[in-house]
């Protein structure tokens, strides 16, 4: 069985890899819509595929006041679309569309402080596997 160990795995954003202290990436969790299309005379419903949503990208972080404070700055600002790139430790990138939707931390009672940023993914359009 194939398969390989997440050490090296990073993310960055349009300015550069960004994200330090990177514990965890997952998603995006890609899904389409179904439209149905019954009449009322149909017995059994119909479906046609709809739009895909993109989803999100969750990323787990050790909490860093630099990068925690810049990622809540920018949310607060008004996110923009930029370009985000994970990068897997065989050179593999997967590059989407998307901006800083939300952000976390949790402070447990014996442990690390971290934190958690969701990147909404645009559109499904901007995915791409590179190798």
């Amino acid at each position: 069985m194939a398969g390989q160990a997440s050490l090296g795995t990073t993310i960055s954003g349009a300015g550069g890899a960004w994200y330090a202290n990177v514990v965890s990436v997952s998603g995006p969790g890609l899904s389409g819509n179904d439209v149905d299309i019954s009449i009322l005379t149909d017995v059994v419903q119909s479906f046609v595929p709809g739009k895909v949503d993109g989803g999100e990208v969750t990323l787990g972080l050790r909490y860093d006041q630099v990068n925690g404070t810049a990622i809540v700055a920018d949310i607060i600002a008004g996110a923009v679309i930029e370009v985000f790139t994970v990068t897997f430790p065989d050179a593999t990138n997967f590059i989407f569309s998307g901006y800083l939707k939300g952000y976390s931390t949790d402070v447990p009672d014996d442990g690390s402080v971290d934190a958690e940023v969701t990147i909404k993914v645009a559109n499904s359009t901007s995915l791409a596997i590179t190798v």
